[in-house]
């Protein structure tokens, strides 16, 4: 299909990829809130000072939050590059992304700095507030780019088994990277020369998969390679969204590459190769389960999108559980307690703030965009 194929009036075929660009009513929402439920499952292990003993990561040597945040950067890839297809102006699709990322996540640095960090500080309150690194995690966390975020608060959650007082923000400057990169690409018309964004995809994963198969741990060149593959991955189905089927029998040739080698004994297959053949399936995994799920399902989408929300809100609270606990609790215990906490603070954070700063537009469409709501 042609790069305007998404503006017809008639349904696309449900058996392809073509389903998830056509309006809103798709997995994708539910797939992405599922997504964010299982970081906070995986860091469940890690608060609690059990890290080894996350199911997938014993094996495969990466967890089920780290899979889950390879599925967010495949739906961005797909979504996103709709959103500049819509849009086609930079300073609209930044406008846009600015949007969906900020609002949200200033108001979780104030729960940070001045919730949960003011909770439980060891140091008195003039001396935490007047620190630099305190200063330094609000600037940083408000801009994101160019310096990146950062973990830590003064005499916060010093004696945990993990430090970070929001570990999942790491991922935010990735994310930012990616949506330029995309951009950069749409505005020197090379994102219709649809083998530029399988290029990026294909040199990506490359190197990542390369990289999970010696087994090393990956340095910053590598974490780029690998968000670049999960999200132009993304970027790819959805310029070819009309050509990829996406069939419940795919769906299960798909697990099978992900999990055959899960179920080989450890004598006989590598734990990076375990992971690469996870990585290889994620990308068409996530997208055609969207479109091969149940619809009714779709009832989710009725209540809004707290996928974001989930990721940003779950560790502070999975800490905060952990400090009141007096670092004594089981996983399972976190998991229990922080999910529904983190589940509330998204619902208010979706409600209250985001979908209040996507409808909120000082900026008039570019005269070719269609009404309605963008929640990509």
């Amino acid at each position: 299909g042609s790069m305007h194929g998404s503006l017809s009036s008639e349904p696309p075929d449900r058996r392809t990829l073509a389903s998830l660009a056509h309006g809103r009513d798709n997995h994708l929402n539910l797939l992405r809130a599922l997504a964010a439920s299982l970081v906070i499952y995986t860091h469940a292990y890690g608060a609690t000072g059990h890290g080894g003993a996350e199911p997938l990561a014993a094996l495969t040597g990466k967890s089920f939050g780290s899979v889950a945040v390879d599925v967010f950067f495949v739906v961005s890839g797909f979504l996103v590059a709709k959103s500049w297809e819509r849009r086609r102006s930079v300073r609209a699709f930044a406008l846009a992304r600015a949007r969906r990322i900020f609002p949200g996540l200033w108001v979780c640095v104030a729960f940070c700095v001045a919730g949960v960090g003011a909770a439980f500080t060891t140091l008195a309150p003039d001396a935490y507030l007047a620190s630099p690194l305190t200063a330094a995690f609000v600037v940083r966390n408000l801009t994101v780019l160019p310096f990146g975020t950062l973990g830590q608060l003064p005499g916060v959650f010093v004696a945990h088994p993990e430090t970070t007082v929001n570990l999942p923000l790491w991922t935010l400057p990735f994310e930012l990277k990616m949506y330029l990169l995309l951009a950069v690409l749409g505005r020197l018309r090379w994102l219709e020369r649809r083998g530029v964004a399988a290029s990026v995809a294909i040199v990506g994963g490359a190197i990542y998969l390369l990289h999970a198969v010696r087994g090393a741990p990956p340095t910053a060149a590598v974490e780029y390679a690998r968000f670049a593959y999960f999200f132009f991955a993304g970027t790819v189905a959805y310029l070819r969204r009309d050509r990829v089927p996406a069939t419940p029998a795919l769906v299960a040739a798909a697990l099978l590459v992900a999990l055959v080698p899960l179920a080989m004994p450890a004598a006989t297959i590598d734990a990076g190769i375990r992971e690469a053949a996870i990585a290889l399936a994620t990308p068409y995994l996530a997208l055609a389960a969207a479109v091969s799920l149940p619809a009714s399902l779709l009832a989710y989408n009725r209540a809004g999108d707290y996928s974001y929300g989930l990721y940003i809100y779950g560790f502070p609270v999975q800490q905060a559980f952990v400090a009141a606990s007096g670092l004594r609790m089981s996983p399972a215990e976190n998991l229990w307690y922080s999910l529904p906490v983190a589940l509330l603070l998204a619902i208010l954070s979706w409600h209250l703030v985001e979908r209040r700063a996507l409808r909120w537009r000082r900026v008039p469409p570019p005269h070719d965009a269609r009404p309605g709501v963008e929640l990509s």
